[in-house]
């Protein structure tokens, strides 16, 4: 049977910031398209 293999503290503390920082930064990308998003429905930036 095979063993799986262990992840150390420092990989597993990185891997845990990593996915932390995820959701965050993914809400932020989408916020500088806002003025496109605008443009091509033709609205105001409060509609969108």
């Amino acid at each position: 049977m095979r063993r799986m293999s262990r992840v150390s503290a420092p990989q597993r503390i990185l891997i845990l910031g990593a996915l932390t920082a995820f959701a965050p930064m993914s809400i932020d990308m989408y916020l500088p398209g806002f003025t496109a998003l605008q443009h091509d429905l033709r609205t105001t930036p409060e509609a969108v």
